[in-house]
């Protein structure tokens, strides 16, 4: 990492940024230049590092990915704790980050040498185990050595200083609590706040906002839900109105870590732990993102999509200077319009379908910097050792297969990942949703009715419950609210009428040639009512 580079973005056509006060954090006693609204893996990576840790069992480098907590390639040691998501927490002045399960460090790691073996040690995931125990006499010192060489961050001897604050206990007690802060968090948040007296919405990120906050593109469809409006502007309207309700009670920087019987929801922030007896919950959080497989495919400067979106729109840094864009749904056409917007090349963009699978406008957009689409092409190698150099794509026939003698090199310094999105619907399973398989919309889902509610008095909505538009997340969001709301006895004869709307809305939005896919896979998961 060079402290004197800055790849931040300080002029955009679009977005004006406020970066807050400059702080100064260190990366392994070294000072690095951050600002008080960014995170510790944007800061540091504005700064130049690529490498943020190297991987549990083969000490291969890792570098930002996801930006949403979701993986683990982030994990660094801040200020003594070991195994911190970089990519979700805030810096503070005076930080102390270093990296892990390196030796001597992350940049020159020997006990990368487990990589270099790594086809004996791949014959069994239970390798440690089974060929390091015999004989007997050297157990301990090979499992000793494994540990060294196999794991995550240490604690360190000396605790004392770290956990010099007892953890504080709160309890509260609320009618609505809302987990997951995207555009169907929000919206829930809002409906039920205009009629209940105590909500709350936790999200685990620094602010509000899901997906919106990264998007800087202006949206479709009805003038009511935003249209001709960009995301980043949808966000801040929306938080707004839910500061100003005083019945809601915003929680960010908050990990619900489960829901527990009698809908108690156990969460954490900083050094408090919260148990939140709720009367009606609703589970908002959202997708992930699906990566593929291909040789070389976890190397620092690989991210998805949403991960560039997120340290670019949100935080203001570029990704790199040439970036391939893999997948041409609408997520990679608008990723590859934002990354030409912000002056960074996009040499080209892939697809292994024989058509580009977004809408016309937003490739036509693409088309006229000159980019090229290669339909029918998929990623077979990214080129590098310690970082991204360049991609091999190779071409498919009629069976998805490999075509001899088509590969092609392309020279990039990032490669994004656009090939969809997985409902993360962990907790909402937890909470006793049945969950059921459906292609059309993404993956697992929760059955539900068609008032999102998956069990008495526990409800779901937004890419959680099915992968689709920002608009359609928002309606879920106020059926879910308004459900929940009228369902605790708050009705001013209006609330029926509005719901019955709101699901005629979405029935419309469905509607067409367009949301085929999706009537198919709601008919897999909407049921008539739930235990």
């Amino acid at each position: 990492m060079n402290s004197e580079e800055d790849t931040r973005i300080y002029d955009h056509p679009v977005v004006k940024f406020d970066r807050g006060k400059e702080v100064t954090i260190y990366l392994e006693n070294k000072p690095v230049k951050a600002y008080e609204n960014e995170t510790v893996a944007s800061a540091l990576y504005a700064a130049g590092l690529r490498i943020f840790s190297r991987s549990f069992k083969y000490h291969r480098p890792r570098g930002f990915f996801c930006a949403i907590g979701k993986c683990a390639s982030c994990m660094m040691t801040v200020d003594g704790l070991p195994n911190i998501r970089t990519c979700v927490t805030p810096v503070k002045n005076g930080m102390k980050i270093s990296r892990q399960n390196a030796f001597p460090n992350a940049e020159h790691d020997i006990l990368n040498i487990v990589d270099k073996l790594g086809f004996y040690f791949s014959q069994s995931s239970g390798f440690y185990h089974r060929r390091f125990t015999k004989p007997s006499f050297i157990r301990n010192l090979s499992m000793n050595s494994l540990a060294r060489f196999g794991g995550l961050g240490k604690l360190p001897e000396d605790t004392s200083e770290i956990y010099d604050v007892k953890p504080e206990t709160v309890n509260l007690d609320v009618e609505v609590v809302i987990i997951g802060g995207g555009p169907a968090g929000l919206m829930a948040a809002l409906e039920a706040g205009k009629l209940c007296k105590k909500v709350i919405i936790i999200d685990d990120k620094p602010m509000l906002g899901g997906q919106l906050v990264k998007q800087t593109h202006r949206f479709f469809g009805a003038a009511k839900y935003y249209a001709g409006i960009r995301g980043t502007k949808i966000a801040e309207e929306l938080i707004t109105s839910i500061d100003d309700l005083k019945s809601i009670r915003s929680l960010t920087n908050t990990w619900a870590f489960g829901v527990f019987g009698n809908k108690i929801i156990g969460a954490v922030q900083e050094n408090k732990l919260l148990n939140i007896q709720a009367k009606k919950i609703i589970v908002t959080t959202g997708a992930y993102e699906r990566t593929l497989v291909f040789e070389n495919n976890d190397l620092p400067g690989i991210y998805g999509a949403g991960g560039v979106q997120t340290l670019m729109n949100t935080y203001a840094v570029n990704p790199g200077l040439k970036s391939l864009i893999i997948g041409s749904g609408n997520v990679g056409l608008i990723l590859a319009y934002q990354l030409l917007q912000s002056g960074i090349d996009v040499p080209a963009v892939v697809e292994a379908l024989p058509t580009i699978g977004g809408y016309f406008v937003h490739a036509a957009k693409v088309r006229r910097y000159g980019v090229k689409f290669m339909p029918r092409y998929t990623i077979a190698k990214a080129l590098g050792r310690k970082k991204v150099e360049g991609a091999i794509l190779v071409a498919l026939d009629e069976k998805w297969k490999p075509i001899e003698g088509t590969q092609k090199t392309i020279k990039c310094d990032s490669i994004c990942i656009a090939v969809g999105l997985i409902p993360t619907y962990e907790l909402a399973q937890q909470a006793g949703a049945e969950l059921r398989f459906s292609g059309e919309l993404g993956g697992f889902v929760p059955l539900r009715t068609k008032y999102s509610e998956v069990t008495d008095g526990i409800y779901v909505a937004g890419d959680l419950s099915g992968i689709e538009e920002a608009t359609t997340a928002m309606l879920e969001g106020q059926v879910a609210g308004l459900h929940a709301s009228l369902n605790l006895g708050y009705d001013d004869n209006n609330v029926d009428k509005q719901i019955k709307e709101l699901l005629k809305e979405l029935d419309e939005e469905r509607s067409g040639p367009f949301g085929s896919r999706i009537r198919k896979g709601l008919a897999k998961v909407l049921v008539d009512k739930v235990n």
